[in-house]
């Protein structure tokens, strides 16, 4: 004969008990058939009841005594809990013992039947415990002769092992009984995972309404196909001003302004547009209870909550925002005739970053950039105008707005035909309730100011360049005070850079008096370019040196702006000429006053030169032979000298 249980449902819920009981024995009289049958409808009554309990504690509780009414030569039963870190087994629950029996029990887990039912995750018969080796309940003085064990189970770990004893008779269990005890650990863990469920949803639930609740912001949840609110956080209640019960029939019609765009249709249709396009921000001109009007920037986007899809809106009070920006277009206006560029802009934070729509351009930013009023009003300014950072990083700039409320700096821009442009830019947040809402910036075009910048720094570059190449000494002076001096005269004179800059140049003059010499020379510069002179000049050494100063002033009018020097060393061609000059003087001497009669000709035979030899044997004075041919001394047709 065969009993077949059919999944029971109640409360929403399907749970499967048991699929068979095979009762294999065909001579069991009709009254075990009929003690199995109440004891399956019996387990069958108190698994509705453990299903139906949420409270951990209590379900463990009940077992034991639950054991013992669905069995009926079960007299006691108890749940053991294994303990890890002492590697035995504690008893947490037991029903049927005496008084004191029971309490504080613990078993070893190595070599013992409750340790095999928890090792090979199945359940045992025992109908004769002084014969099983295993039994070790005689260790705690329990008076069990036949008993059933079996484990409850969560998914594939072991949560607790389970007992029915009987205390006086041998050989009462059989497969059936452990059938039923099997049964019964499976619904006892089916109950025991639903309260983990309920309590892991519970849990998720009262996070979640922490979290919504917390939000400093209105947040209304919408059934996705009606747009029917749903569920609301306690801002929304403060804020709209009704109760959580009116807040649930609160239409789009009585929440809002109902003047074009700001109706009920308007607002469907936003949730559509969320629905199938993604997430939505607008500002909605939205009402109270008590009918005051005010201004709301609304994010809509779709999320799943547990399996349902719903649209969340995340409503913002912008009164304050509206107001600034009222007060932010009024400011402006009285700048618009100004030539710098002024742009005004309602900024929200996307990450670590400003989005920066445009709500004021004026005339001087659309002669700056190019993009007209109309054109300009409403975009994002980062999708019309590339901006480049000089000497710094975006990062920064939206930082010193954030902690100071303020950033400058210069920066690259490109105007709409892709000019580029250098601008010095002036940025001030606007802030409400410490969180920045708008912006404004000053634009002014430095761009002539840096291109000529780079012109000089170009210039100083060749200049620089030429001086520290140049064969000469060259330096700059103001007052007499050495500013600059390059590499060559640093050789030249022998000095370092650090000693010869910001001193008075007199200390490398051979005398006060070439000193002097020299500084008249400034006075010779008024309406000059340039001038020169020669000086003598001391090295680091003492080596006094010959030398061609030349001055030429930076400003010609103005001698007080300073004036570009360059020495020259002469000291060897000085040299060069002093010996000369003694050479000279060396041949004439030696030309003058020999007896020999010496004469210089050119190549056409004239007399060049004559010594005092020549004259003496000719009778002719010098000046006679100079210029004429040796003809005039000699008899016709005798001239020697040819």
């Amino acid at each position: 004969m065969k009993i077949q249980l059919k999944p029971t449902a109640e409360s929403g819920r399907i749970i499967e008990l048991f699929s068979l009981i095979d009762i294999t024995e065909r001579r069991l009289n009709d009254f075990l058939l009929q003690k199995y049958t109440q004891e399956i409808e019996s387990l069958f009554h108190l698994s509705q009841k453990m299903i139906q309990n949420l409270n951990a504690d209590e379900i463990i509780n009940s077992i034991p005594k639950h054991i013992v009414q669905a069995l009926s030569n079960a007299e006691a039963a108890s749940i053991w809990k294994y303990n890890k870190s002492e590697d035995d087994f504690e008893i947490v629950s037991w029903y049927g013992f005496e008084k004191g029996e029971a309490e504080d029990l613990r078993l070893p887990k190595s070599e013992t039947l409750i340790g095999k039912i928890y090792t090979r995750k199945k359940g045992i018969i025992c109908n004769d415990t002084f014969k099983e080796p295993l039994f070790k309940d005689e260790e705690n003085n329990l008076p069990t002769k036949s008993t059933l064990g079996t484990p409850i189970f969560d998914g594939e770990e072991v949560l607790y092992i389970i007992f029915a004893d009987n205390f006086y008779h041998t050989n009462v269990f059989n497969k059936e009984d452990l059938k039923i005890l099997q049964s019964f650990a499976n619904i006892s863990g089916i109950a025991l995972n639903n309260v983990k469920l309920y309590n892991k949803i519970k849990t998720s639930e009262l996070k979640f309404r922490s979290i919504v609740d917390s939000v400093g912001e209105s947040i209304f949840i919408h059934d996705m196909e009606t747009g029917q609110i749903v569920d609301v956080n306690n801002k929304a209640l403060e804020t709209f001003g009704y109760t959580y019960e009116e807040s649930l029939e609160l239409t789009a019609n009585e929440a809002s302004s109902n003047v074009y765009p700001y109706t009920p249709e308007e607002a469907f249709n936003f949730i559509q547009k969320a629905k199938n396009e993604g997430p939505q921000l607008f500002e909605w001109h939205a009402k109270k209870k008590n009918g005051e009007l005010f201004w709301t920037e609304i994010n809509l986007r779709k999320i799943k909550i547990g399996n349902e899809d719903r649209i969340v809106a995340v409503v913002r009070d912008i009164t304050e925002r509206k107001r600034n920006e009222q007060q932010i277009y009024y400011q402006a206006n009285l700048l618009d005739s100004a030539n710098d560029a002024i742009i005004a802009s309602s900024d929200k934070m996307i990450g670590k970053y400003l989005n920066n729509k445009i709500t004021f351009w004026n005339k001087g930013a659309e002669k700056l950039f190019g993009w007209k009023k109309e054109e300009a009003i409403g975009k994002n300014i980062r999708d019309l105008i590339s901006l480049e950072i000089m000497n710094s990083t975006f990062e920064n700039l939206v930082q010193g707005l954030i902690k100071k409320g303020f950033w400058s700096g210069d920066t690259i821009q490109y105007d709409k035909k892709g000019n580029k442009k250098y601008i010095h830019l002036s940025v001030s947040a606007i802030k409400e309730n410490g969180k920045i809402i708008g912006s404004i910036g000053v634009n002014h075009d430095i761009t002539d100011k840096i291109i000529a910048e780079q012109a000089i720094k170009e210039n100083e570059a060749k200049i620089n360049s030429i001086m520290r190449g140049a064969p000469v000494g060259i330096g700059f002076a103001r007052n007499r005070i050495l500013e600059y001096v390059n590499n060559h005269l640093l050789k030249m004179l022998g000095y370092s850079r650090k000693e010869m800059i910001g001193k008075n140049s007199k200390m490398f003059y051979e005398s006060f008096s070439e000193y002097d010499k020299i500084g008249e020379l400034y006075n010779k510069l008024k309406n000059k370019v340039v001038t020169f002179s020669e000086a003598r000049i001391a090295k680091k050494s003492g080596e006094i040196i010959d030398v061609i100063i030349t001055l030429s002033p930076l400003e010609k009018n103005d001698l007080s702006k300073g004036l570009v020097f360059s020495v020259l060393d002469i000291t060897e061609k000085k040299k060069a000429e002093i010996r000369r000059k003694e050479l000279e003087v060396s041949y004439q001497d030696i030309f003058d006053n020999t007896s020999d009669a010496i004469y210089i000709q050119d190549s056409n035979g004239k007399f060049l030169d004559v010594n005092k030899g020549v004259v003496e044997m000719y009778g002719y004075p010098k000046e006679t032979f100079i210029g004429n041919t040796p003809e005039f001394l000699s008899a016709e047709g005798k001239n020697d000298l040819e």
